[in-house]
């Protein structure tokens, strides 16, 4: 898991800023994980105005995009129950893209809220999971990407986690620069 979560750091150190329209990308990447998404019961739908450009790390942003669908998938929806995660973009505001991520499953009692973040947290570890999904997507967004992530969810409510991501990224993050030496 270690050697993972490294290799992780390693593959965005050597990822560039690049200028992307957001909503032609975001089309493509959803519809790369609708097929494993559909197979755990989750439709996904997208909203995003066209037009949103990013200087930024698409990689990056499209690994926390997909950790919080599976981490849906997981976690929101137990069993065979199916469900839907949703994907909102709002117009930029002062530099920045706010994305919210929300699904309608059975949300987090406060005692897993106030952890879901930590590295090798889980409830699942029955599962087979390791507990890093939400600590990378975390990590992803407040270094490599230099945004916030925020999480509100609440039992039975469902869980809406917002990023706000600045239009144009961090150079290259000094985490990563360390990491990608080592």
């Amino acid at each position: 898991m270690v050697h993972s979560f490294k290799q992780v750091a390693v593959d965005q150190a050597n990822e560039a800023l690049h200028r992307y329209e957001l909503q032609g990308w975001m089309a493509d990447h959803i519809a790369k994980l609708r097929p494993l998404l559909a197979r755990q019961g989750l439709t996904v739908a997208l909203s995003c105005p066209e037009g949103i450009v990013l200087t930024s790390y698409p990689g990056a942003l499209g690994q926390v995009i997909s950790i919080l669908a599976f981490n849906a998938a997981t976690h929101a929806y137990p069993g065979e129950v199916s469900g839907l995660f949703t994907v909102e973009v709002a117009p930029p505001a002062d530099g920045v893209v706010r994305i919210l991520c929300a699904d309608h499953g059975v949300g987090m009692p406060g005692h897993v809220r106030g952890r879901v973040f930590d590295p090798f947290f889980t409830t699942r570890r029955e599962k087979g999971n390791a507990g890093l999904g939400l600590h990378i997507a975390f990590n992803l967004v407040a270094s490599t990407l230099g945004g916030r992530i925020e999480l509100d969810s609440e039992p039975q409510q469902g869980t809406r986690i917002t990023l706000d991501i600045p239009l144009t990224g961090p150079s290259k993050p000094a985490e990563l620069e360390l990491a990608a030496a080592q």
